[in-house]
């Protein structure tokens, strides 16, 4: 008798923001199993934590936080759970001078 994983799966997946400079981004998503590991990646590449950049989870809840957001910081976002992936459009707006 095989027994086979059944894989993890986003319950609840990434959703698109306009996002203001300054600002603290936050995306979150969700997979139907807890303590999984997933990698975030911005426009393809593989993000990694830094003073601004904090990625965390609780459970099933998986949170990236990019703080003082910049016009870099705009771009498709992707969290990776193994052949499963969730990815949302970020939109950073300019501080407009009058």
């Amino acid at each position: 008798m095989n027994i086979t994983e059944i894989p993890a799966t986003f319950s609840k997946p990434l959703t698109g923001q306009n996002i203001k400079q300054k600002e603290t981004l936050v995306l979150e998503c969700e997979l139907t199993k807890p303590n999984v590991e997933v990698c975030w990646q911005k426009d393809g590449l593989k993000i990694k934590s830094d003073s601004r950049v904090q990625m965390s989870f609780n459970d099933c809840l998986h949170k990236l936080e990019i703080a003082d957001v910049t016009m870099d910081d705009g771009g498709t976002y992707t969290c990776v759970c193994g052949k499963e992936t969730t990815e949302c459009s970020i939109t950073v707006e300019g501080k407009h001078c009058l």
